[in-house]
């Protein structure tokens, strides 16, 4: 019960959303759904995911998921909520390109950094 007390004291701020964020899924699937389920409002994932059953259940349990990622030490460069339809491009907007380390577009499959 100890990963049920640090959810409820942190439920309203996840501090630590990639192990966090997995506990309170597992625990809301079994007898606590009904006790815990009810306070959660707000899920940050901060440059991490979930499973599809997992964003299945905050979604029927009516919790909003915010995913962000970016510049973790400046708040995020980009959020959006869970139910984006195109996983993996680009969102309305915003452009994206990987480049080498002279800031030169690579070829698809190479390795570089993204640039948003």
């Amino acid at each position: 019960m100890q990963t049920l007390s640090i959810i409820r004291q942190n439920r309203l701020m996840l501090r630590r959303p990639s192990k966090l964020v997995r506990a309170a899924c597992n625990i809301l699937l079994g007898r606590e759904k009904k006790q815990f389920g009810n306070e959660l409002r707000l899920v940050i994932l901060l440059g991490n995911t979930l499973e599809e059953y997992q964003s299945n259940l905050l979604a029927d349990l009516d919790v909003f998921v915010i995913h962000s990622y970016g510049c973790m030490e400046a708040g995020g460069l980009v959020a959006s909520d869970v139910d984006v339809p195109n996983r993996f491009k680009a969102l309305p907007g915003v452009e994206i390109r990987v480049v080498n380390d002279r800031n030169e577009i690579v070829a698809p499959g190479d390795m570089g950094e993204l640039l948003v």
